[in-house]
């Protein structure tokens, strides 16, 4: 059996509780599911519970948003330690790195009356905020001779994009396909760190899906008949994927030497995504940014957000400032998921099309919001959305 607990969340420091043990990290990644035995991992809680004297178990999935394998594991667990241990549900709680929102918390209450889930005390974290702002306290870029708050940026740049993807999701691989077939691909950075043979089943899974992206398949015959190598790395080596989660002293030219990001940020589809051949619904719906959007942000870079509708006002709401009317972010009231992701795709390409003074005016009309977003980061504090917190909201039923 691999190792479930941990006494404490030392690998994300985000949430101490002296009277807690929690589930170790990285659970979905290792794909311990498919081993975990539900009896044994009760009755390891129970165990270890006792033996450090503490009384509450959190089921921590602070590096996913609403994750429903790890959701549904969490239930059948927990079902276990009250009916067979007389455990009390109060001490049963979940963590998540899912956007510390109230509409957050009404998402996760109906995900589990959907799914007839067990619902526990929950607490919202935005650990990935923290953790890069932390990550860049402690990390010494001059070392490297890099300095992350007066960097020179030069006005004119080779590139006009930056694009940076490690697993497949359909919402990057329709955009990536795009700007192959588009012949844009000379205009960013572009990584993919995938395999040719996973982008064909992808291909066929989309034919089983009701309403298909327009042009999907004309897109991934087009790309096809292209020489691109796939996968296709930029600042890292293949034995290297785990360092797609920080920031090199490498990868700071990519974002010096273009204009604008494209965040895939890991949850865009409301009702389905793909992954490793299978349908299902990985991350239910619900608002999450990853260490994609501060990373852009960390490195003081305007961006394109392709995630779920209204992320840009979420991250608003949060003290960071978007980039209208120097991008066209109406992509981000969309609330249809194949409309929105058309709207981005054309929007990369017109952007792609925008003459030197376009991009002159661009760099210095963004400057100062980089700058804000830059400084917001480097104050963030950790940010919990609790059961409490839910208790003194009045609750709406604007997300029910």
């Amino acid at each position: 059996m691999p190792n479930l607990l941990s006494e404490n969340l030392l690998t994300t420091n985000v949430l101490p509780d002296e009277d807690a043990v929690f589930t170790a990290p990285g659970l979905v990644p290792m794909r311990a599911f498919e081993t975990i035995d539900i009896d044994d991992f009760a009755y390891t809680i129970v165990d270890s519970l006792k033996k450090h004297g503490r009384n509450v178990i959190y089921f921590s999935d602070i590096a996913e948003s609403f994750e429903s394998r790890f959701l549904n594991l969490t239930d059948c667990v927990a079902s276990k330690l009250i009916n067979v241990y007389d455990f009390d549900p109060k001490n049963i709680k979940f963590v998540s790195g899912a956007n510390p929102l109230i509409e957050n918390y009404h998402l996760y209450n109906r995900h589990t009356r959907y799914n007839n889930w067990i619902t526990l005390d929950c607490t919202l974290v935005n650990s990935f905020e923290f953790r890069m702002k932390r990550y860049i306290d402690s990390y010494d870029f001059q070392q490297h001779g890099v300095n992350l708050i007066s960097r020179q940026r030069n006005l004119h740049r080779p590139k006009i994009f930056t694009f940076l993807n490690g697993g497949v999701r359909l919402h990057r691989l329709y955009l990536f396909s795009y700007i192959v077939s588009n012949n844009l691909l000379g205009k960013g950075y572009v990584s993919m760190h995938t395999t040719t043979a996973i982008i064909n089943n992808v291909r066929y899974q989309m034919n089983l899906e009701p309403k298909k992206l327009p042009t999907f398949d004309d897109l991934l015959d087009k790309f096809q008949l292209i020489d691109t190598k796939i996968p296709m790395l930029l600042t890292i080596k293949e034995d290297e994927k785990n360092l797609q989660h920080t920031i090199s002293s490498n990868d700071l030219h990519l974002f010096d030497t273009s204009y604008f990001s494209i965040i895939g940020e890991t949850s865009f589809f409301k009702r389905m995504l793909m992954s490793e051949g299978h349908l299902y619904n990985p991350h239910l719906e619900g608002s999450f940014l990853t260490e994609k959007t501060f990373r852009a942000i960390a490195c003081q870079h305007p961006f394109i957000m392709m995630s779920r509708p209204h992320t840009l006002k979420h991250l608003r709401r949060f003290g960071y400032k978007t980039f209208a009317p120097y991008i066209d972010e109406t992509y981000d009231d969309i609330e249809d998921d194949h409309e929105r992701l058309l709207k981005i795709s054309e929007l990369v390409k017109n952007l792609c099309a925008k003459n030197p003074s376009f991009w002159r005016d661009f760099v210095h009309g963004t400057k100062d919001i980089v700058k804000h977003n830059f400084e917001v980061l480097m104050n963030a504090k950790l940010n919990c959305f609790t059961y409490q917190d839910f208790l003194r909201t009045k609750p709406t039923n604007s997300v029910l």
